[in-house]
């Protein structure tokens, strides 16, 4: 089993650690905050270079909401980001829904116009990272 949906996570969003409060132990909201909301696009690639490629994603977010939608185009992956856990400036999500893709936990932590991403699958093998960028 993967861990638990209560577990620490460590974004590496921020150098040293330093920031807001870590999304893992903040309290899910009602809904995606506004700041968040809109489609975003970026490149993903490992942060060890295991046998996994990179790849392009697309994440589509909505105010108010307790999910989104989650796509990687190249491979057909489609799935849902449910929502579990947010504070002032990172949102926590469970990826899920993704039969051709591998679930696992997804933090979007903002950077100015942009959004850092980290996935990490429930094994802990793997972790994802890149940046997001809204489309205009």
């Amino acid at each position: 089993m993967g861990p638990t949906p209560t577990a620490p996570v460590t974004t590496g969003a921020e150098p040293g650690g330093t920031g807001g409060t870590d999304p893992a132990t903040a309290s899910a909201p009602a809904g995606i905050p506004q700041a968040f909301e809109g489609k975003w696009r970026g490149h993903i690639a490992p942060t060890v270079g295991l046998l996994t490629s990179e790849y392009d994603i697309e994440i589509e977010l909505k105010s108010g909401k307790p999910s989104g939608r989650w796509k990687e185009p190249a491979n057909s992956c489609e799935g849902t980001l449910r929502l579990t856990a947010a504070s002032g400036s990172a949102l926590r999500f469970r990826l899920e829904d993704v039969p051709q893709c591998v679930p696992g936990d997804v933090v979007l932590t903002r950077k100015g116009d942009a959004l850092a991403y980290r996935h990490t699958d429930d094994l802990g093998l793997f972790a994802y990272e890149g940046t997001l960028t809204r489309d205009s």
